[in-house]
């Protein structure tokens, strides 16, 4: 969990004792976008490794939210704003759908 946290903390901030749970959101699910873009990409075969990664990296995020419940009041606070709000489904406010996407991994609740 140490670890975890000081390497949120450097990616986000280049400061390994910076650490905010926000952090979480910010990161994982662009590492999620990325290993399944790098799965569908026709010029590589998905290797099981890759597969493997995604799942650790899945089951960690798992660990992160859970460890951080304030988190899940951001993620359910993001789908809100997201299916209430017009502005939200827009480049400007939304400006990765996988990444916001990516979050469902961990959500507890549906987008309806």
């Amino acid at each position: 969990m140490k670890f975890a946290r000081s390497a949120l903390s450097m990616i986000v901030t280049g400061n390994a004792k910076s650490f905010k749970p926000e952090y979480v959101l910010e990161v994982y699910p662009k590492i999620i976008v990325t290993l399944i873009y790098r799965i569908m990409d026709l010029k590589t075969h998905p290797s099981t490794n890759i597969i493997r990664f995604l799942s650790l990296i899945h089951s960690n995020f798992l660990f992160m939210v859970s460890k951080y419940p304030v988190l899940n009041e951001s993620i359910d606070s993001l789908i809100d704003q997201f299916v209430k709000d017009e502005t939200f489904r827009t480049k400007n406010k939304t400006t990765n759908l996988g990444a916001f996407l990516a979050v469902f991994f961990v959500a507890k609740r549906s987008l309806s």
